[in-house]
Formats: structure tokens, sequence, C-alpha cells
């Protein structure tokens, strides 16, 4: 019984899956055929008729639209376009050299309701893509020189707005676009072509009724992208190689992949080529209002990673001199296309940065391996075309790699490894700056070779600095330098001295306050059988010190010592007379100069007077001078306010003679000669003395010492004057005395002698 009725159901259901699959069929067939109906009515052509004739009627026939077919999609409901052109036609003269017209082999329009364009006449659609499409835009600007890109835009785009009553798009895409703007003028005609376009407009609204000039507003998002492109600026005068762009205006943004800036006149601009080559370039918060309206740049961040960058002259960029009237062309370019530029972030990203600059008639190449530099506020107004920008910045923080430039001589090399650079902080560090020789032009040329680990400057005015003004800074800084100076030849004294020289002339410093250098070594190499000075380590200050780049103040010195810059002038050492002499620049100015040298070492062979040889090596742990008289130093002669020197050693072999103020100093080989040496106040203190007497060995004199506690020479009246040396609290001291007789039959050993003048005068003069 159970089983009939489910063979009784079983048969129900087949009847019923077979009535409704014949229903579904029969269904289907009916919608088919009205599908196919619509399919068949012509919507796309009622379309087009519509829309041509609303154009023809707007602009009295002076602008058509024509097209193969137009097709309406039922079952994708969607409009699509063959051959779509539409361009500016004329009865009179059909084959109108100036059209202006928009080509695309193939448009989809996503329809979002096709009640409204058949009946109400309005452009609704949800999205439009076009394929293949060609934009050529021609304007003639009445004999002006020049027309903004700006203008032409707004031609064409009052054109599609007085053309169209209405119009809704979610989402408009053109892929691969062909753009080509045709400038013409009674000089010349530029054109600007762009090859690959790619752009999407995201809920754009036009309405006939108000009518705008902004796109930019009407659109929530654009982006724009073109690829491979090269065109020229409105001027012809640099070309622009693009290989991507891309602009979005949600949240508005730039982005620049590949651009190459050259000068399409392929000459040089100032004895240099303008020349840019960035890998990548991202402007973040674009005001893209102020940009069209005004022509003024304005960015919350800008990001460039670059691969070259060879400016031709843009520090001195646009300045009008006597030979050239005209500003450089880069600078024209500049000028011309931005009224102003402000960038509240700038990040640069540089890969071999060369600038090319000309400075007092030389070329100067500079090379940065690699460039991190961060600017905010940064603030550009190039108003004044063909004059200097103003340029001002909040804050700069630059970070630099292996910096690079040969100097003018061609000679030698300047290098640093790392540049930092603060501007809120006004703290500029350098690290490992190196100045060496690269080539020899000749045997008389003086080789420099200069190391630095670390220059700190403090307080710079790094604003004014970068308007033009000269560099002024509280304090430098230089840690551990280390400088070599040789000549490989001395048949020329004359040779005039290169390459340190260089580098401090083409400094644009104007004032630095106090100058500081910390634990230094100097070494001064003579030609083939000269001498050898060399200052282990040293600390040097200088105060107040100013470059006045209007007049000459570094001079020839011998061996490519150029002297060192004590004060406000210049203190060096020359030759003359075949003697070395002192000269000074600041004796007119009357200031008064401190000399602070430690653990310095002079190794030189020196003649006291006529009768006596010695052979002297000196040690000293700090010199100190004070009150030099620069009135007397062009003379040779050296007056002293205070002599300090700490820990002297002095071995020597010759007779033990009396020292006074009129002593002669003179090498064999006429190499120094200090005719007078005045003091008002003269201390040694822990003086160590080692000498040996050839007349005395039999006495045990062959290695005996005197040890001074303190030395001083202070005259209280002027008769004292007179070669008369006064010392207090002298140590006499000797170790390990031996006497043999030269039988060797008696000696004696005395360990330690001491002897001690405490609070004692003795006058040494009458000693002779």
């Amino acid at each position: 019984m159970a089983e009939n009725q489910e063979n009784i159901i079983m048969k129900v259901r087949r009847k019923r899956r077979r009535r409704l699959m014949r229903w579904t069929l029969y269904l289907s067939l009916v919608v088919a055929v009205i599908l196919l109906t619509l399919e068949g009515i012509n919507f796309g052509r009622y379309f087009g008729d519509v829309l041509n004739e609303t154009i023809k009627k707007s602009y009295s026939g002076k602008y058509a639209l024509e097209f193969d077919q137009i097709n309406y999609k039922v079952w994708k409901n969607v409009f699509v376009a063959h051959n779509f052109t539409f361009r500016e036609f004329s009865p009179e003269d059909p084959l109108k050299t100036n059209p202006v017209y928009v080509h695309m082999d193939e448009v989809i329009f996503d329809v979002d309701n096709i009640v409204n364009i058949l009946l109400k006449r309005e452009f609704s659609v949800d999205g439009i893509l076009i394929q293949n499409p060609i934009i050529r835009i021609t304007q003639d600007d009445e004999g002006e020189t020049s027309v903004e890109g700006r203008e032409v835009f707004n031609n064409f785009y009052n054109l599609v707005m007085e053309t169209v009553f209405a119009l809704e798009i979610e989402n408009l895409d053109v892929e691969h676009a062909r753009l080509s703007i045709t400038f013409t003028s009674a000089d010349s005609e530029s054109n600007i072509s762009f090859g690959d376009i790619s752009f999407r407009i995201a809920d754009l609204k036009i309405d006939a009724s108000t009518l705008t000039d902004d796109l930019i507003n009407l659109a929530e998002e654009i982006e724009v992208s073109f690829y491979n492109q090269r065109f020229y600026t409105f001027d012809s005068a640099f070309q622009v190689q693009v290989d991507t762009f891309t602009l979005t205006t949600e949240k508005p943004r730039i982005e620049v992949v590949g651009l190459d800036f050259v000068d399409s006149t392929a000459q040089y601009l100032g004895n240099a080529e303008a020349e840019f080559s960035v890998s990548h370039m991202i402007l973040e918060g674009v005001d893209l209002d102020k940009l069209y309206r005004e022509n003024f740049l304005q960015v919350d961040s800008l990001l460039i990673d670059a691969n070259n960058i060879n400016l031709s002259d843009i520090l001195i960029a646009g300045q009008n001199d006597e030979q050239d009237e005209k500003p450089k062309k880069f600078t024209k370019y500049l000028n011309q296309s931005f009224a102003g530029l402000v960038i509240n972030t700038l990040l640069l990203q540089q890969q071999g940065l060369r600038i090319s600059a000309e400075n007092r008639g030389k070329m100067i190449d500079f090379v940065l391996d690699s460039l991190g530099l961060t600017i905010q506020g940064f603030r550009l107004d190039s108003t004044s075309a063909g004059k200097r920008f103003d340029i001002d910045y909040d804050d700069i923080v630059l970070k630099a790699s292996r910096y690079a430039r040969n100097l003018p001589d061609s000679t030698h090399q300047l290098t640093i490894k790392n540049i930092q650079v603060s501007a809120t902080q006004k703290k500029l560090v350098v690290d490992s700056l190196k100045v060496q020789p690269i080539q020899l032009k000749n045997k008389h040329q003086a080789l420099i070779d200069l190391q630095i680990p670390e220059i700190i400057l403090d307080n710079a005015n790094t604003v004014e600095f970068l308007n033009g003004d000269l560099l002024e800074v509280e304090a430098m800084k230089i840690k551990s330098p280390r400088l070599t100076i040789k000549r490989a030849s001395a048949t020329d004294q004359n040779q005039q001295a290169t390459g340190l020289r260089d580098v401090l002339e083409n400094i644009p410093f104007g004032r630095i306050e106090q100058i500081e250098v910390d634990n230094g070594n100097l070494a001064i190499k003579a030609p083939v059988g000269g001498s050898i000075l060399s200052i282990n380590n040293f600390q040097l200050t200088i105060n107040d010190l100013i470059k006045d780049d209007s007049s000459t103040i570094f001079y020839y010195a011998p061996y490519g010592l150029n002297g060192v810059d004590f004060s406000t002038k210049y203190i060096g050492l020359e030759k003359g007379n075949n003697q070395w002499q002192f000269f000074d620049l600041t004796s007119k100015l009357g200031i008064n100069t401190d000399i602070v040298c430690k653990n310095g070492r002079i190794s030189e062979k020196v003649k006291l007077d006529s009768s006596m040889a010695f052979k002297i090596a000196s040690e000293f742990e700090s010199l100190y001078l004070s009150g030099i008289d620069h009135n007397k130093l062009s003379t040779g002669n050296i007056f002293l306010d205070t002599l300090m020197i700490d820990a002297i050693q002095v071995k020597g072999q010759g007779r033990v003679v009396p020292v006074n103020s009129k002593s002669e100093f003179k090498s064999k080989k006429d190499k120094w000669e200090l005719k007078e040496l005045s003091c008002n106040f003269i201390e040694l203190s822990d003086i160590y003395l080692e000498v040996e007497l050839d007349n005395l060995t039999g006495l045990g004199f062959e290695k005996s010492s005197i040890r001074l506690k303190k030395l001083k020479y202070s005259p209280t009246t002027a008769t004292e004057l007179n070669d008369k040396w006064n010392f207090q609290d002298i140590d006499f001291q000797v170790r390990n005395f031996q006497y043999a007789s030269e039988s060797q039959r008696h000696d004696f050993r005395i360990n330690d002698i001491d002897y001690s003048f405490a609070s004692q005068l003795l006058n040494v003069a009458g000693l002779a």
C-alpha cells in the first residue's frame, strides 16, 4: 500500500516539472522576441540624430557630429558608437585647416536611464569607455607670442558645455588617447603632442543652466595618465620627455615617472647646458584650482627621486649683466611657467647630481653621488622676470653622500663623504672633507693634501645665504685636520700656489665670528734637499674672520702654504732678499693676536752665532704667545708681551753659552733669519736640558741633564732690558754623574746632584 502511494506522488511531480519547463520555454521565447524587436529598433541612430540636431541648432551648423553607426546593445544596456567624431564644420570651406575636433574609434556608453536620454534629452550614463581617441585643438592667439594651455582648454571645454544640456557620468575612462594642440602666432607655430594618454573621471555632472569654467570642481575624482611623451614648451626652447604622468584629484596628487627636461636647441647657456633627469616625482596635495586659475603651484609635499640633474646656471640664474641683456633661457622658462611656488614639504632623493656653473669666469662642476633633501615651507616668487628668485623656507635638512668637484686649476679635487644641513638649528656638518691632487701640470706645482674628518658651522644665515647674501657664521669647528703641502721643485720660487687657495677663494662666506681647530696635523715639505716642518698636534682659535671678495687677501707663500688668517686679515710667511719674513695686513688695525700650540715639535739645524754650532731638537707641550706687535713683524722682529712655554726638552752638543735677546738665528742655507726677539715677559716651566760636552768627557759629563723648574724674565725697570736675564726657582739636577781618569785608576760616581736656587736671583749675563 505504501509503495503505491509513493509511485503516485512521483508521477504527479514529474507532470508538474514538465509543465513548468514548458511555461519557462514559452516565456523565454516571448522575452527573446521582445528583445529582438527592441534590438531591431535603431535607438542608436535615433540618439545620434537627436544629438547632431542639437549641436547644429546651437552653433548654426558650425560644428557637426559624425559617426559610422551607434548601436544599442539591449543585452548590456549600452550604446556603442563607431568612428565617433566631433569637429568644426564650415559649408563654405569644408577643408578648413584649423579644425577643432575629437575622434574616437569606439565609444561605449553605459546607460543609466534610456528614457531620460530618448525623451528628456538628458545625457545620463553610469560610465563611458572611449577607445583610441584623437583630440586635436588649434587656437589662434591673434598675434601674441604665446598662448597658455588653459586658454585652449577653456575654448574646448566651453564648446562642450554649451553643446550638452545636461551631463552626468559616474565613470569616464579614456584609454590610449592621442592629443595634439597647436598654437599659431604671427611669429611662429608651436605644437604639443601626446602620443598615449589615459584618464578617468568619476562622478562628473554638468548642467548647462549653470555654466562654469572649472571642470575640476565638477568632478569628485579625475585621474589622467600619459606615457612615453615628448613635447616642447610654449617657446620651443626646451623639450620635455616623460615616461608616465598621472594626475588624480580625489586627493590631489601628481606622479611623474621618467622625466627628462633638456635644451631642445642643444645650445649651451652661459657655457653650460640645462638638463634634468628625474626617475620618480610625486606631488601630494596639489592646489589644482590655484594652478589652473593663477598659474601658481602650491603643494603639500614634493618627493623627487632623480637620476641626474645638470643645471647650467641655476645659482646665478637670470642675473642680467652688461654682456648679456637677455635673461637665461631656463630662468625665462621658469618665470613664464609659474607665477609662484609654495611647497609645504619638499623631499629630494637624488642619484648622481651634477651642477655646472660659471663663477668669476671659471667653470665649476659639482658632483654628488646621492642627495637626501627635506625642505619645509619652501616658497619661490618669480614675478620679476629675468631677476634672481626670491626664495624662502622654514626648515631645510640636507644629507649628501660623496660630494666631489674639481678645482679650477684641474690639478686637485675636493671630496666630502657626507654633508648634513639643518636650517632650524642653523648648523652645517661636513664629514670627511678631502682636497687631494689628481694630476700634476708641471714640476713646480704645489700639491695639497688636506683631510678633515669633521667640520661644524653653527648659527649660519642659511636662508639669506640661499638668497645670494654672504655666509655669516658664529662659530666654525674643525676637528682633527691633516694638511700636507709639497712642492716638487724649487727652481721657480715665484710659482703661484694652487689647490688650497682655490678652495678658499671660492668660498662665498663673508664673516665668521670664531673658528676653532682641534687636534690638527700640519706637514710642509720643501723641495728635494730642503727642510720639513711638522706639527703633529695643534689648536687654533680665530676670532672675527672676514673675507672680502672685492679685494684679494690670499697671497703667495712658500711650498704652497698660504699662511694662517688669525684675525680680520692675513698673517703669513714670504721669502724676499734670500730670507724668510713675516708679513701682516692687520698692523693698521692694532689687533693683538694670541697663538696657542700644544704638543708641537720642531726639528731644524740652526746657527746661534759664528762661534757655536748647536744641533737642537726641541719638544714642548704648550706654547703660548700673547701681545704680538704686528708693526714689527714685516721687519723680521718679534715683540711679545708674554711668552710661555711648558715642558721643554732640549738636547744639544757644544759649549754652554748665555742666551740673550740679541741672538740671531740663521740657517746655513739662509732659510730663516730672526733679527731680534724682545719680550716683556717670558716664562719657561719644567725645562729639561741634556748636553754632551766633548771637551769635558773626562769629567764624566757625557750625558748630563739640568732641570729648571721655572724660568722667568719679567723686567721691572727699563735698565733691565739690556741683555739681562733673571732666573727664579732654578733646580739644578744631574743624574748619573760619573768621573773616570784616563788611566781608569780613579773614578767615582754620583747618582743625583740636586741644587735649588729657590727665591734667589742670579744674573747670568756676565758669565760669558
